[in-house]
C-alpha cells in the first residue's frame, strides 16, 4: 500500500467535504456484528470515499 502524507487541515477538509452516495442501492447494516460499505464521491466528483460501518 503506498504511504499518503496529508497536513491535518488537507485530512480536515476531506473529512467536511459535502459527499454523496454513488448508486441508490439500500444499505443492509444487520446491528451488532454487521457490515455496511457505500462508495461515495466529493460533490464536484474530484475526490472518491467510502462510508464504512461495522
Amino acid at each position: 500500500m503506498t504511504e499518503v502524507n496529508i497536513t491535518e487541515a488537507e485530512a480536515d477538509a476531506l473529512l467536511f467535504m459535502e459527499k454523496r452516495c454513488v448508486d441508490s442501492n439500500i444499505l443492509n447494516y444487520s446491528g451488532l456484528g454487521g457490515k455496511a460499505i457505500a462508495p461515495l464521491v466529493s460533490v464536484d466528483g474530484n475526490e472518491c470515499f467510502f462510508l464504512d460501518i461495522w
